[in-house]
């Protein structure tokens, strides 16, 4: 049997909803207590306690408690928040202090008459917006528990299980938790973060949204799962910044593909704003119905800097030769490419690949007979 270390005994639902969680609440563990609580572990390790953390609240479970020794199991339940701190540390707060400096106006969103009147009062004002979605796997696509892996001296491992959650990537497989929009009011930047528990994608307060122009970065996924969800897009609407900085900047090595490059979105804000863009919160656990504010500012600035992006981009684009026919070529790509990976006809990358270097290699020996024969430079020959 497994106690919870909070004492609460294990939920037989979802927890009830609450505003953001805030961070603060987890104290770091240091000195004497912290040295007790490690020691603790260490003890319980030895007897064979196990943990877990439940995936639906965040739960911290100990598993084999039940067969200590009454001493050790108080002092487990003495510590109970220490060993939560050890084990489930908080996270940064990096993204709540970059919204406050930049002076970003936040709106959570979990009601629809509050988005009927937020998302009226942004698109009454701004005809273009920064947009994101954050999403989740849906709970049957995820384990009940994952568990803790703990040193023989009773500190966390460096090196923890992995969670699968790919399928927060599949648009048949992943949840649409949040919608964040961004778009200026007054000269202050305003962003609306949209708990999509709350407010259904295809309500009609959120129906001005789909009107505006939509400025994304990888646009192509927003989309994908956005219309695997109902919502009807445009591309004329649409201005994607991942193709505005494949077109301006050098972006970084891609490590999937040799040879070539990317511009992911915290990478290009680096190379085109010079903003550090915080990015732990990427991988947190956006499933919960209870989300922190360092997750909500993290979607925020998603959306905001979608936003900054674009007018940083926009300008160097237009003397490019033909930059701007190429981006609004790339651009007006984006739903159909979505429309047929969601009726299933996908792109066979690894063909590709082998159809190019075959093509490269036919080339370089087209070349070899070509300079036999006295030309040294096809390409500029008449």
């Amino acid at each position: 049997m497994a106690d919870v270390v909070s004492g609460a005994m294990l939920a037989d639902q979802m927890p009830s909803y609450d505003p953001p969680l805030s961070l603060v609440a987890r104290e770091p563990v240091s000195g004497a207590q912290g040295s007790a609580t490690i020691e603790i572990l260490s003890v319980a390790k030895a007897a064979g306690v196990t943990f877990s953390e439940r995936l639906a609240d965040g739960e911290l479970i100990a598993h084999g408690s039940e067969d200590l020794c009454l001493d050790l199991r108080a002092a487990l339940e003495a510590q109970r928040g220490s060993i939560r701190s050890v084990l489930l540390p908080a996270g940064s707060t990096a993204s709540v202090a970059l919204l406050e400096r930049l002076g970003v106006e936040l709106i959570f969103i979990d009601d629809e008459q509050q988005a009927a009147r937020e998302v009226g009062r942004l698109c009454a004002v701004a005809d273009t917006l920064g947009l994101d979605v954050e999403t989740a796997p849906r709970p049957e696509f995820l384990p009940v528990l994952r568990p803790i892996a703990i040193t023989k001296d009773g500190r966390s491992a460096k090196t923890q299980p992995a969670l699968d959650t790919s399928a927060a990537l599949d648009p048949f497989r992943a949840e649409v938790r949040l919608l964040q929009v961004a778009g200026e009011i007054e000269g202050r930047t305003v962003a609306l973060v949209i708990d999509l528990r709350r407010v259904p994608l295809g309500s009609d307060a959120l129906a001005p949204i789909w009107k505006c122009t939509l400025v994304g970065h990888n646009l192509s996924f927003d989309a994908k799962m956005l219309m695997a969800n109902g919502i009807a897009l445009d591309s004329a609407n649409l201005l994607d910044t991942i193709l505005m900085s494949g077109l301006i900047l050098r972006g970084v090595a891609d490590r999937r593909r040799e040879g070539t490059r990317r511009a992911s979105l915290k990478a290009a804000v680096d190379e085109a704003l010079g903003i550090e863009l915080p990015k732990e919160s990427q991988v947190s656990p956006w499933w919960r119905d209870r989300l922190t504010d360092e997750q909500v500012a993290y979607a925020a600035l998603d959306a905001v800097f979608a936003l900054k992006l674009a007018d940083a981009l926009l300008p160097r684009i237009g003397p490019l030769a033909r930059g701007r026919e190429s981006l609004s070529r790339l651009c007006e790509a984006v739903v159909p490419v979505v429309r047929m990976e969601l009726a299933g006809i996908t792109l066979d990358r690894d063909e590709l690949a082998r159809q190019a270097d075959s093509w490269e290699e036919e080339l370089i020996g087209l070349k070899a007979e070509i300079a036999g024969i006295g030309i040294a430079n096809p390409s500029t020959a008449c």
